[in-house]
């Protein structure tokens, strides 16, 4: 039994199948390497941009389920990236405070006093 191209063919040729199957682990061992390094970069050029919002979106895309991009991060490389986006997070509020756009929830608080 053959299974090339993802559907079962008896008459499929197994040099074929071999060939296929080739293909397909080249292409996920590229998609490990390949990947983490774009979105990393993709996140550095926003965040450094000052596009902190899209910066934080990023980890969005990344955890879609649509695309699966996050079964191509190792567990460091995750981590690292999550490290990225929260501190784009931390930067995005601080400059919605700083615009008036929000209010900090704990001014005047005794934890304010703390450097």
């Amino acid at each position: 039994m053959n299974f090339a191209r993802g559907t079962f063919d008896p008459d499929a040729d197994p040099e074929e199948a071999a060939y296929v199957q080739r293909r397909a682990e080249e292409i996920e061992s590229v998609r490990r390497i390949a990947i983490p390094q774009l979105v990393a970069l993709l996140h550095n050029v926003l965040h450094e941009s000052g596009f902190f919002s899209e910066a934080v979106d990023v980890a969005t895309i990344v955890a879609d389920d649509a695309t699966k991009l996050y079964e191509s991060f190792g567990k460091q490389e995750l981590q690292e990236l999550l490290k990225q986006v929260a501190d784009s997070a931390v930067l995005l509020a601080d400059g919605c405070v700083k615009n008036g756009d929000t209010k900090r929830p704990y001014r005047g608080f005794f934890f304010e006093e703390f450097p």
